[in-house]
């Protein structure tokens, strides 16, 4: 079955764009508009757990019937792509879809020039362990909406929480609408079991770059001086955001994203 997905933009520079777990598409919405208007073409998946299992997939008790993994979702993304007739692509992956990207580049090298990535949990952290296993906690016995109100105040800066309240509201709103218990148990579920091994990570030659947000309380930055010290061919930058990057950064990541991307066709 074909994913659910998006084309932004008639032509240009095809990227495939993953966003967070908890990223509705209407966030993205400056981001993607200003890419499109700089020569980029962004392409989004839905992921499985998003708007049900997969296509509502569920039991008599409301569970997943199967259960899916990161790396089925991976593959999703790869019938996009095939689907659309691309060959070859950049990815721009945020959060899960950072981990997404890169487990995308180690499985399907040729398919991908370039990847960037932020917020990825890149190695054991207790605390980010802790704090998950306290959201799937709220999810589980209290349902989407106590979760969202609980994830909210940690996915973007505090003083730009502050300033777009109304933002926050929004956000919050659509999530509670587009998310349900069942699904999202199932992809959180799919994360925890997910590993993103040191060999995974090594066996990455394409460029990649890493953005390091210092004001994120989701992933701390130094997951993000992991990665780059882990891969052979990458580039860090840091920014003073939160999590959620693309919507409280965007036109700092689209500047940044496009000297990337440029770069390569000079080398």
């Amino acid at each position: 079955m074909l994913p659910k997905y998006k084309v932004h933009g008639e032509s240009g520079i095809p990227v495939l764009f993953l966003g967070g777990m908890m990223q509705p598409h209407s966030l993205l919405g400056s981001f993607v508009d200003m890419a499109v208007v700089e020569g980029f073409q962004i392409i989004r998946i839905g992921y499985r757990g998003h708007h049900g299992c997969y296509g509502g997939d569920f039991d008599a008790k409301g569970r997943c019937e199967n259960g899916f993994s990161l790396e089925d979702i991976a593959n999703d993304a790869i019938l996009v792509l095939d689907h659309l007739g691309l060959e070859k692509v950049d990815i721009l992956g945020e959060a899960l879809g950072g981990t997404i990207a890169l487990q995308l580049a180690s499985s399907y090298p040729q398919r991908f020039r370039s990847i960037s990535v932020n917020g990825v949990i890149a190695t054991k952290d207790k605390a980010v362990a802790r704090m998950f296993y306290k959201w799937y906690d709220i999810l589980v016995n209290y349902g989407v909406e106590k979760l969202v109100k609980g994830i909210m105040p940690e996915l973007f800066s505090y003083e730009w929480a502050a300033k777009n309240p109304e933002t926050i509201a929004e956000v919050s709103r659509q999530l509670v609408e587009e998310r349900t218990r069942e699904g999202m148990i199932a992809l959180f579920q799919s994360t925890q079991k997910f590993k993103l091994s040191k060999e995974k990570i090594a066996s990455i030659t394409a460029p990649v770059l890493v953005i390091a947000s210092q004001n994120d309380t989701i992933v701390p930055p130094d997951h993000a001086l992991y990665l780059h010290k882990m891969l052979p061919n990458s580039r860090l930058k840091e920014f003073s955001c939160g999590h959620a990057v693309s919507g409280e950064c965007p036109a700092q990541l689209l500047e940044t994203y496009k000297q990337f991307v440029w770069s390569l066709d000079k080398s």
